[in-house]
């Protein structure tokens, strides 16, 4: 049962540190649920096979304490068994920590990613206001406030999902560069 209880402390930091990665993207978010479900998914898994060593444990005690009166042998089989459980409840144990560990390295490695790809996107937003800039000035020349109606960007369209302010920033930038 102790065994149980570790591997549930495992995974509950790993919750912890998937709450980082969700705060750090979306992407981060769906890598937090997949890290949260794989967690929850082993230690029931581990908690199931525990839960069998433990009934074997317990019949083969249960034998063991009828048998004694007939026989020692059967009580010398019982605590090689007993020992066995152990060390492989103890071994999946570490198993599972091992790929909690690793689910973590990989979500962390997730969030350290998006961070890069807002970077980035970060980098790609203030290149297309310039771009967006010059289309505008390709395609209906320099700024004239007569011609130039409010709103006359958002005939275009820059980048997918464009928004207004987008659209205000590309008017702006034309009209100062008349």
């Amino acid at each position: 049962m102790q065994v149980a209880a570790v591997t549930v402390q495992v995974a509950a930091v790993t919750v912890p540190i998937a709450a980082v990665a969700v705060q750090v993207a979306a992407v981060a978010v769906q890598v937090a649920a997949v890290t949260v479900q794989v967690a929850a998914a082993v230690t029931v898994q581990v908690a199931a096979v525990t839960m069998q060593v433990a009934a074997v444990t317990v019949q083969v005690a249960a034998v063991a304490v009828q048998v004694a009166a007939v026989t020692v042998q059967v009580a010398a089989v019982a605590v090689p068994v007993a020992a066995v459980a152990v060390l492989v409840a103890a071994a999946v144990a570490v198993q599972v920590a091992a790929v909690t560990v690793q689910v973590a390295a990989v979500a962390v490695q997730v969030a350290a990613v998006t961070v890069q790809v807002a970077a980035v996107t970060v980098q790609v937003a203030a290149v297309a206001v310039p771009v967006a800039d010059l289309c505008c000035t390709a395609e209906l020349g320099d700024y004239d406030a007569d011609t130039h109606s409010a709103g006359y960007t958002s005939e275009f369209d820059f980048i997918p999902n464009q928004t207004e302010e987008f659209e205000e920033r590309v008017a702006v930038l034309h009209r100062r560069l008349t």
